[in-house]
């Protein structure tokens, strides 16, 4: 996981997990937490600050409260 003296990375990553199930879980790690997803043999790693892992649930939250 990246440390406090990397420097920042900007990166565009794709991935398309709407077919079939995607499991999440979340890893609190001494360096923060880690969201990780695994759809079949893709693994995403992310890791995240607690501001960050917040707001992505409040959007979480408010997308699944917007379905008609």
């Amino acid at each position: 996981m990246a440390t406090a003296q990397t420097a920042a990375l900007t990166m565009r990553l794709e991935c398309d997990l709407r077919h079939g199930l995607t499991e999440p879980t979340i890893a609190r790690e001494p360096s923060g937490p880690v969201l990780s997803l695994v759809h079949g043999q893709t693994y995403l790693r992310l890791a995240l600050s607690e501001h960050s892992l917040r707001a992505l649930g409040l959007a979480i939250l408010a997308s699944i409260g917007s379905e008609g």
